[in-house]
């Protein structure tokens, strides 16, 4: 049985005589049944009739798969990119390649119809030497090196302008107009990635358009799937300020939550990411699940002391800036001793925990206590201040691309 093969696909045989005197047509399946088999032999010069409307058509299906690439190509890279569009948009061009060859197959069996009269439907199966099978495979492999070869050169500007843009967006004072510039250009030829949506949130929230530089985070995020990484972290807290100056403050929790539990994220991660939201939160004064979200990452780590012991220090953080310093004061209670008989591991702890629970004690009404704890730090005195807790509000911030 002749099955789809390298070799087969490589041949670019149409025509061939087999010993059994039949002539052999190749149709236009790519898989078995292959050949239109005549039970005669039909002269080369006969079979040309047949042969130049093979090539007439096979120059017509070349130009109708460059036209729709074309088309397709320009479609998606105007359209919303993500992998899943990628591979609808490769399955819609299979699927028109192999409706424009079955189109082209009913074409040709009616033309050696009119030419030749009635044949059978066989394999194409032409009896030459190995000698030739490799050479039709080193040259379809040259072929495929040459489409290669042109789609990286087509695309290599890309990775320039993608380095440009980059480059002078990271610029500590960028020329917002030539960046614009460079990603309309790039954006006219190539798909949009990350960094273009980030550079395109940057010029929506300069003009005011909040809710569609939003979006454009929405979209990288939906890009990027599970994969989570720091430039992430601006990401999210951008898309807070945005969506807050768009839709509210609850809208912004829920679509943070909505993008960031779809993410892969370590410990690490999890832990500045719940940073950022609480400290949006409690600026916005939305306070009401930050203890509650702490609660659960402790939950998720529970047994994990070195987990355990951050995730209870930033807790603390949190309930210090929403003013209960006495749920504050207990925590770093439990910390401050801890840390004390694993001094290895969190020496260096220390001193942000006593100032920080000094603070509490201060802001509690427990001066004595207060003085105590600053004096634990071993920080200078007239320094002290530096350390104190402060919220501080989400701002859009610009830079990181």
């Amino acid at each position: 049985m002749s099955a789809f093969s390298f070799s087969k696909l490589a041949n670019t045989l149409l025509y061939y005589i087999d010993k059994s005197g039949n002539s052999v047509f190749r149709n236009y399946n790519f898989f078995e049944k292959d050949g239109y088999m005549y039970d005669r032999i039909i002269q080369i010069k006969d079979a040309g009739i047949g042969l130049e409307y093979r090539l007439e058509l096979d120059k017509k299906i070349k130009l109708f798969n460059i036209i729709s690439a074309i088309v397709l190509y320009i479609c998606y890279i105007h359209s919303k990119s993500s992998f899943w569009i990628l591979l609808l948009y490769i399955a819609v061009y299979v699927g028109l390649v192999f409706a424009m060859r079955y189109y082209a197959g009913k074409l040709y069996a009616k033309k050696l119809l009119q030419f030749y009269g009635s044949y059978k439907i066989v394999n194409f199966e032409p009896n030459i030497s190995q000698d030739k099978k490799d050479m039709y495979e080193k040259n379809f492999l040259s072929k495929i090196l040459v489409y290669l070869i042109v789609i990286v050169i087509f695309f290599l500007p890309s990775f320039v302008l993608l380095k440009s843009i980059s480059f002078m967006a990271n610029r500590k004072n960028p020329n917002i107009q030539c960046i614009n510039a460079l990603t309309s250009i790039y954006t006219a030829v190539y798909p949009k990635t990350p960094l273009i949506y980030d550079i395109n949130a940057v010029s929506k929230y300069k003009s005011g358009d909040f809710n569609a530089a939003a979006q454009d985070y929405k979209r990288i995020f939906k890009m990027t799937g599970k994969t989570f990484t720091s430039k992430d972290y601006r990401r999210f807290a951008n898309l807070l300020y945005l969506e807050r100056k768009a839709n509210g403050i609850q809208s912004a929790i829920e679509v943070y939550n909505e993008y960031s539990t779809a993410k892969s994220m370590n410990f690490e991660q999890k832990l500045k990411m719940l940073w950022i939201k609480s400290i949006f939160s409690i600026s916005s004064q939305a306070t009401d699940y930050v203890v509650q979200d702490y609660d659960e990452l402790l939950e998720s780590v529970a047994g994990k002391k070195n987990r355990e012991f951050y995730v209870l220090a930033d807790k603390a953080y949190m309930l210090y800036l929403m003013g209960d310093f006495k749920s504050a004061i207990d925590i770093y209670n439990i910390l401050i001793p801890y840390a004390l008989t694993n001094t290895k591991t969190y020496g260096n702890q220390l001193k942000a925990l006593y100032l920080e629970r000094g603070f509490a004690k201060l802001e509690f009404g427990d001066k004595k206590g207060a003085d105590a704890d600053f004096l634990e730090s071993k920080v200078d005195i007239n320094e002290i201040g530096i350390y104190e807790p402060v919220l501080k509000q989400i701002g859009f911030v610009i830079g990181d691309f």
